[in-house]
């Protein structure tokens, strides 16, 4: 009634005989600080997933970055970007801090809150970027270099007034900037301000 999700689920290991099944069991209503938790299948950032990118962590251990729809209630709604991995004994993990230069470092998952009235993009596709700057001594100017790599990109989440910080039912997407993160020596690097509407 009050508009709030519950999510169910599990994941099935196909490498083990007979295959092993890990339910995974939603609390977020209950997770005092979900942007920072190590968490496991018995203690799931529920969400509804509708993008896996696999990647490789600086060890070595495959790593997968999940994007997810994960609605809260009535007034907030909320996009997460979670890291999924398994251990040596193929146990479930989620988050990772893959996030080295977003808000400090500390976030082991990027959640979005934003209002429930509005809609926000959260994408991975390729992305054109300038890739490197050069001077140009007989034009005198500088000149850059283009690439389009694979990366996530994002609507940046606002207050509806500067007063109306840090209360998510009054924030919608900015609509002149967006922002994304490009997977470069195994985590994910912030990049500020990216042109969301130069992609072919």
């Amino acid at each position: 009634g009050d508009g709030r999700h519950h999510y169910f689920g599990f994941i099935k290991m196909l490498n083990q005989q007979p295959p092993k099944v890990y339910p995974l069991v939603d609390v977020s209503d209950s997770m005092p600080w979900p942007d920072t938790a190590l968490l496991k299948n018995s203690s799931w950032f529920g969400a509804l997933y509708y993008k896996i990118i696999p990647g490789e962590s600086a060890t070595g251990t495959k790593v997968y970055t999940l994007l997810g729809w994960a609605g809260k209630n009535n007034m907030i709604t909320q996009k997460v970007i979670d890291i999924l991995y398994f251990d040596d004994q193929d146990m479930v993990h989620f988050g990772s801090k893959l996030f080295p230069d977003f808000q400090g470092g500390n976030m082991t998952r990027i959640i979005f809150r934003f209002s429930a009235t509005t809609t926000m993009s959260l994408k991975y596709q390729k992305q054109a970027i300038q890739n490197q700057k050069n001077w140009n001594s007989k034009k005198r100017v500088f000149e850059y270099t283009m690439a389009e790599p694979q990366m996530i990109v994002f609507d940046r989440m606002v207050p509806l007034e500067p007063q109306l910080a840090g209360q998510f039912q009054f924030y919608v997407a900015a609509g002149d900037v967006c922002d994304g993160f490009l997977f470069n020596k195994n985590v994910w690097n912030y990049m500020g301000e990216i042109d969301f509407r130069n992609k072919k």
